[in-house]
């Protein structure tokens, strides 16, 4: 029995062996094409008529919610927060389903209710068209032509928007301004609401 047994899991292990490397041979040499969540900013898989809704923009203050979605520099939304009091910028993930991650309407109808300007930048375009759809204020991404990493490129951004202050990811995604001044980061829209008001 225990030899049968020792024979058993030898093959079972030899056949797990040349699955691996049947898997990764044709992960090689085929077109198949392994996508990991978050290594990009997923531009490349919105289909032909969404890619001619992203466009660059130029003064935040002169757009509206149109249906389309606008590339920023931290450069120009830094000079939009110079010229407001305080506003909420919502660091956004499209797909994030987590606690702390808020429909952008929702969002929206908490900031309204509370007489406060939220500025909506998402650091990604997966399903963004889709999750914004309900939304009434222009829709912003992070402008990432220069860098290639997700989360180098919101480190960049937001590190470059928030300076002199100094800035960690770890300081959550609803982040407070004060005349282009960044004064606090939170990890819920309650909280952030709450300390503005």
């Amino acid at each position: 029995m225990k030899k049968a047994l020792k024979i058993l899991l030898a093959t079972m292990g030899v056949v797990l062996a040349l699955l691996i490397l049947a898997i990764g041979y044709l992960l090689v040499t085929s077109d198949l094409e392994v996508s990991v969540g978050g290594m990009s900013s997923d531009y490349e898989k919105l289909d032909k008529k969404q890619q001619e809704r992203v466009h660059q923009a130029v003064t935040l203050d002169s757009l509206k919610a149109d249906g389309n979605v606008y590339r920023v520099t931290p450069q120009q939304v830094k000079s939009y927060l110079q010229g407001k009091g305080k506003v909420l910028v919502y660091s956004y993930t499209p797909y994030c389903n987590g606690k702390a991650c808020q429909k952008p309407s929702d969002a929206e109808k908490k900031c309204e209710e509370n007489g406060i300007e939220l500025l909506l930048i998402a650091n990604n375009y997966q399903q963004i068209f889709e999750n914004t759809r309900d939304y009434n204020r222009p829709v912003f991404v992070i402008d990432n032509k220069d860098v290639e990493g997700r989360l180098e490129y919101i480190q960049l951004f937001y590190t470059s928007l928030t300076a002199p202050a100094k800035w960690s990811i770890t300081d959550g995604i609803y982040l407070v301004f004060n005349k282009g001044k960044y004064i606090k980061g939170f990890t819920n829209i309650e909280d952030a609401i709450k300390w503005m008001i």
